[in-house]
């Protein structure tokens, strides 16, 4: 029997998004039995979660109130975590997997008995280490997320080195809630042959939420078109954002605000036809229960990371080149809100229905500034978006399908391999994007490459050196004098490295994990750290070269749909300072 345990002490949202990891894993190891650790505040989630063996509830928001309280001695700190860990070490584990962000969570699993840990965790110096290349991947996300092509999810597979059967997420309605559901809908006077739209006015912080006035206008549009009837859905705290849109509205919505429990709203949620939500918890739970989506993201969150996963769901998202903002951002003109109309979300609404109906989709009449995509499962089972309307090719979406296929490719895959993987590059940029601009960014493209060559050969040369490190370092009578002039000229090489990830920020995602590899080296012995290393500058290696090849492909792609233009191109400055560069 293999003892897998798994540290979530994050929310409701992120918790569900765990549940293809545990499926993965049951289905890889099919004795398995998965322990999960989760926070108080979010265990209630946990019973539609028919794949957790043992559940450990820890207070996380008490224990920290207790380090900041005064009243509470270290002595009684340390003896409340020791019942914590006392409970988990209760068995032993093949395997812990930390996903969670906290330096709490990283002193937790770094105290169980594990035979191997991934993720964020302390070594025996209390030196912060993440363990496992995905995991590493994970952390390097948010000072990076307009390179990641990569959702939540995908990540949490490849962390566990899975990818299971069956897509999606998980959560199973229990029967007592099901039958609360139909009552709760009785008493509103609901038929089995209603039409129920769904909405949810909230999310964890106010900037997150689209407009209530925005979502009485689709709310009226749909109940007058296709005379469904409306429910709200969101916790207590929101009651004032129901207030709000009953007053507003000419439909007469069902508000349940605050008026169910976990296991009744999950129920409630599989039983509408369509779910109108911003980014927000209950938003994955009608995922998981197998009802379709149209997800509205505005200020910090980012569709690619935290989308609805599964087939055949809606995100919208203004793609204003401020979107998405950063999360120290206090924005006063949230204009990526007013770009998304009602208009565009009641035709995504539209196509839904329509689709459920066996009636042909509708047109969409895009407006400037937003962009919708549906989602799908991937070849390779990853989740992907298609955008409803293509548009002009741009930097930073060329550079997400590259770090896609780059990060998920063998490094020491064959030319033909590579030759392949560049032309599904190709397909992929041909199907989903206008080229008819490529040349508007082929010359900065081939900057980039330059400075990409320069960075492969730096990652060689400190290759070339740890290597001689590790033949001085298997001597019986090691050279010190030798071994500090390579230390020093590696040292060198790694200021470059860094200067290089500043300098070109399109190229930070590979060098962030370079250095997150580095700090998390471990080992006893000049021998055994030197191997380490050299295995960390390998992958830099031979990962950007890999990167370069696949580049220098997509350069002579794009120029050659830049030469299939129909119309003449206006000749820039840039374009003619880059010319003088390329003599």
């Amino acid at each position: 029997m293999k003892e897998i345990l798994i540290v979530n002490l994050t929310r409701m949202g992120d918790l569900l998004q765990t549940t293809p990891l545990m499926a993965g894993l049951k289905e890889q190891y099919r004795d398995a039995r998965i322990t999960l650790l989760v926070s108080s505040r979010f265990a209630e989630i946990c019973s539609g979660i028919p794949l957790i063996d043992d559940l450990i509830v820890f207070d996380m928001h008490g224990f920290r109130d207790r380090l900041m309280q005064k009243e509470h001695d270290l002595v009684g700190n340390y003896l409340f975590l020791k019942r914590l860990i006392s409970r988990l070490n209760e068995k032993e584990y093949d395997l812990a997997i930390n996903v969670t962000h906290s330096s709490v969570s990283a002193l937790i699993i770094s105290l169980v008995h594990a035979r191997e840990i991934r993720g964020f965790t302390i070594d025996s110096e209390g030196h912060r280490v993440i363990r496992h290349p995905w995991l590493k991947y994970f952390f390097n996300v948010v000072p990076n997320r307009d390179y990641n092509p990569f959702h939540l999810v995908d990540m949490y597979l490849k962390a566990g080195d899975v990818m299971p059967e069956r897509k999606g997420l998980i959560y199973e309605v229990r029967d007592e809630d099901r039958v609360n559901a139909e009552e709760i809908l009785l008493k509103e006077g609901i038929r089995n042959e209603d039409s129920l739209v769904g909405i949810h006015l909230g999310a964890s912080k106010s900037d997150k939420t689209w407009p209530v006035s925005s979502f009485v206008e689709v709310a009226d549009m749909i109940s007058r078109e296709y005379h469904a009837r409306v429910i709200l859905f969101g916790s207590s705290t929101e009651a004032d954002l129901g207030e709000k849109f009953t007053s507003a509205a000419n439909c007469k919505p069902v508000n349940l605000i605050g008026k169910t429990s976990l296991g009744e709203l999950a129920a409630l949620l599989k039983q509408c036809s369509v779910l109108i939500s911003n980014d927000t918890g209950p938003l994955h739970l009608a995922t998981a229960v197998g009802t379709t989506v149209v997800d509205i993201f505005t200020a910090n969150v980012h569709f690619l990371e935290t989308s609805p996963y599964g087939e055949g769901h809606y995100v919208i998202q203004s793609d204003l080149p401020c979107v998405p903002c950063g999360f120290d951002v206090q924005c006063n003109n949230m204009k990526c809100k007013d770009a998304i109309t009602p208009q565009i979300v009641c035709d995504t609404v539209k196509t839904v229905l329509n689709n459920k109906a066996g009636i042909s989709a509708n047109k969409f009449l895009m407006p400037e500034h937003v962009q919708i995509y549906r989602t799908y499962f991937r070849e390779n089972g990853m989740l992907g978006f298609y955008p409803i309307k293509r548009k002009e090719i741009t930097r930073e979406i060329l550079y997400r399908i590259l770090y896609r296929a780059v990060w998920d490719m063998d490094i020491h895959m064959s030319s033909n391999e590579c030759e392949a993987a560049c032309n599904g590059i190709c397909d992929e940029l041909s199907s989903c994007c206008l080229l008819s601009r490529a040349w508007s960014i082929v010359c900065s493209l081939k900057e980039d490459a330059k400075a990409l060559a320069r960075l492969n050969e730096l990652a060689g040369q400190g290759l070339g050196i740890i290597d001689r490190i590790c033949e001085e370092a298997g001597r019986d009578a090691i050279e010190i004098n030798l071994l500090k002039e390579l230390s020093d000229r590696l040292e060198s090489v790694d200021r470059e490295l860094e200067l290089a990830g500043h300098a070109y920020p399109c190229f930070r995602p590979l060098l962030v994990v370079f250095v997150f590899s580095r700090e998390a080296l471990e080992g006893s012995g000049l021998s055994a750290l030197a191997n380490s290393s050299k295995k960390i500058y390998e992958e830099l290696f031979f990962r950007s070269l890999k990167f370069l090849q696949v580049m220098k492909k997509i350069i002579t792609f794009m120029e050659s749909k830049s030469e299939n233009e129909q119309e003449p191109r206006p000749e820039t400055i840039h374009e003619t300072a880059c010319r003088g560069c390329d003599r």
